[in-house]
Formats: C-alpha cells, sequence, structure tokens
C-alpha cells in the first residue's frame, strides 16, 4: 500500500468513528433541549429556550460584518432568553481521537496522534463574547478515544497550561473497572476561580492495546446525565446573575443582550 493510499485509509477510519460518536451525541439532543425548556418553564418566571446549531461572528461583535465566520460546536449553543435578554448558558462539543486500536487489529503500524482536540480551543476562545460576563464557563466538552490515554501525549495537552489551569476529568478504561457517570458529575465545576472561559473536558479513555477499538466511546444516556446536571447547574448561576447584577453590570460591545 502507498503512503497516500495509508493516509486516506486512516482519514477514512478516523472520518467513520467520529460519526459514531457524535451520533451518540445527536441521539440524547431532542430529549435534552425538551429537559431545558421544561426547567426554564418551571422556574416561574418571564423566560424562554432558545437553541441555535451556529452562531456568527457577526451576531457576537457588532460592527463586524463578515457573515462567512461562524462558531458550530458538536451540539450546538443553549440559550435562557429574561426579559429580552439573551444569555448563552451550555456549549458541547464532541470529539473522539483515536485509531492506533484498530491498526493494531489490521497489523498495520502505530501512526502519530491526531489534533482533533485541538480544534477545541477556536471555539473556546469565541465563547468569551458569551460568558465574559458571568461568573461561569459552561462550555462542555466529551472527549473519547485511544488518543487520550495516559500513556500518550495528547491528555496533557488540554491540561491545565491550555485550560487555564483546568484538569480535564478522565476515565481510564481497566479490566476490573466500569465507568460511574455519578462520579464525574460530582467532580464538575463551571464556576469561574479566574476571570477567563475554559472548559470542561469529560474524558473516557482506553489503552490502544489493551482494549479494542471504540471500547471507551461515550453511551448516549451518560451524555445526558452531565448535560442536565451542568444545564442545571449553569441556570442557577445565570438566573442569580440576572436578578442581582443586570442593571449594574457595564455595557459590552456585541450583540448578545445580558
Amino acid at each position: 500500500m502507498s503512503h497516500l493510499q495509508t493516509i486516506h485509509q486512516g482519514s477514512a477510519i478516523a472520518s467513520g468513528v467520529c460519526k459514531d460518536s457524535e451520533y451518540t451525541l445527536n441521539c440524547t439532543l431532542d430529549d435534552f433541549k425538551r429537559f431545558c425548556s421544561d426547567c426554564i418553564k418551571q422556574l416561574g418566571i418571564n423566560a424562554t429556550f432558545h437553541w441555535q446549531k451556529s452562531i456568527r461572528v457577526s451576531e457576537l461583535i457588532e460592527g463586524y460584518d463578515n457573515d462567512r465566520c461562524f462558531m458550530s460546536p458538536d451540539g450546538g449553543i443553549f440559550f435562557i432568553v429574561i426579559d429580552n435578554n439573551k444569555y448563552c448558558f451550555l456549549i458541547v462539543e464532541d470529539k473522539y481521537q483515536g485509531t492506533n486500536d484498530l491498526r493494531l487489529s489490521q497489523t498495520m503500524k502505530k501512526q502519530g496522534l491526531g489534533n482533533a482536540i485541538e480544534r477545541v480551543f477556536k471555539n473556546l476562545n469565541a465563547s468569551w463574547h458569551l460568558f465574559k460576563d458571568l461568573p461561569i464557563s459552561p462550555y462542555l466538552v466529551f472527549a473519547a478515544g485511544c488518543d487520550f490515554h495516559s500513556s500518550e501525549s495528547i491528555i496533557h495537552r488540554i491540561g491545565p497550561l491550555s485550560n487555564f489551569g483546568r484538569k480535564p476529568l478522565v476515565w481510564e478504561m481497566k479490566k476490573d473497572t466500569s465507568f460511574d457517570v455519578s462520579e464525574m458529575i460530582s467532580k464538575i465545576d463551571i464556576r469561574k476561580d479566574v476571570n477567563r472561559e475554559f472548559a470542561t473536558f469529560c474524558v473516557k479513555t482506553h489503552k490502544y492495546d489493551e482494549f479494542p477499538h471504540k471500547s471507551s466511546i461515550w453511551e448516549a444516556g451518560e451524555r445526558l446525565e452531565i448535560m442536565k446536571h451542568v444545564a442545571q447547574e449553569s441556570l442557577k448561576e445565570v438566573i442569580l446573575y440576572h436578578s442581582r447584577y443586570e442593571k449594574l453590570c457595564s455595557p459590552t460591545y456585541d450583540n448578545i443582550h445580558r
């Protein structure tokens, strides 16, 4: 097999597993949107739920008239509108990375690690315009795959150095353990400890030469539990912020109403 054919085959494998992973996220979205809408209705205030798949830079920055630039996170952008003020209370991303487990089963050589997770930081930087006035940073990233194992280097690239001091929440698959989503939820904290946006990386991973391909892929139910928890915590903080500071906060220079 030629070098170019090998590259093409590797890309096709990676694309396929990413679609499988995103499918388990997309399966949760309708239920989760209903959950968010019901939560907001139960608040008993003048508030509505809004979701959009992407947002243009022109919606974030006043005077920016290029509509070709936008951010489009995998799970979309979740808003609550209170008294005509629009607040983002959640952004969801999904990244699966790692095909060396499958390559090993096909007697192919181990290849270099991918960079899918690093593309998250472009959207994270853009989220500053959505979260800058809030005391929280509800940017949730589901990551999975053998590339995130502690024996590899990728997991360290999304650690405190690049994520403003926040460590990823990591579960590594072992033969005698099972994943407990409630344990990971107990470690999630979306409150800012510095005035800077950060992501909450929820990571499931396995070692490429110990478990088969897609062993650590996120299940839809696991995602839904985490998303519900983050949404509830975020909505509490947003409503508190609105009630205390809406009339006192300094003007912002974008089109997101607060």
